[in-house]
């Protein structure tokens, strides 16, 4: 057998060689994808993971708790549904009662008796009848109504309460006003009574 020339030899080794490390480099990059695409899976993976983790922790605390028995529900009642009218005057200036009272933000339900606008409307839209009351409706708007405050207005030294309903001195406990349909409420907080004002009830309600 002929022997191949050094020349040839070389040229051969060198193809060899060429071959191989193209060979190796094509494995290194397929491993360096294989890497990089494992990667990535348990990247996303750790981020539906805490997706989730992080749903759980805000839905954890379920609705709002019950607040005198009246519960916070995702569907609206038609079997009682009553409206109520409050004014608030404090030193002598009227003062809004705020929208939404009773109706969490983000929380997806409602508590029977809440408000919508600002213009003291008092909505009871209840799965039952009863009697539902004043000290209630502050309970669920989280202050308290008492001798010298009402709801967030703090009085001044001296001042009291006065609670009207339909334009009559109310001479019970403000908490116990019953919220009927139609009940034009006013509470003063001052230092003497003046004369309550009048509400006339939109078309609807």
């Amino acid at each position: 057998m002929a022997k191949q020339p050094r020349s040839a030899i070389g040229r051969s080794h060198a193809a060899t060689s060429s071959t191989t490390t193209e060979a190796e480099a094509a494995r290194r990059r397929s491993r360096r994808l294989r890497r990089g695409i494992g990667a990535l899976v348990v990247a996303v993976a750790l981020v539906v993971v805490a997706a989730a983790v992080g749903y759980a922790a805000v839905n954890a605390g379920g609705p709002p708790k019950p607040i005198d028995g009246i519960s916070c529900d995702a569907s609206t009642y038609e079997t009682y549904h009553v409206h109520a009218h409050l004014e608030l005057k404090i030193d002598g200036a009227y003062r809004d009662v705020p929208p939404n009272i009773g109706i969490p933000e983000h929380a997806g339900c409602g508590y029977w008796i809440h408000t919508h606008a600002d213009y003291g409307l008092i909505h009871v839209e209840a799965p039952v009848a009863g009697t539902y009351t004043l000290g209630t409706f502050f309970h669920i708007w989280g202050y308290p109504l008492g001798d010298n405050q009402v709801g967030p207005y703090r009085g001044k030294t001296g001042d009291r309460l006065f609670a009207f309903v339909n334009g009559a001195p109310w001479t019970g406990v403000p908490n116990y006003i019953p919220l009927n349909d139609h009940f034009v409420i006013e509470l003063q907080l001052g230092t003497e009574p003046s004369q309550p004002g009048t509400y006339t009830f939109p078309n609807g309600y």
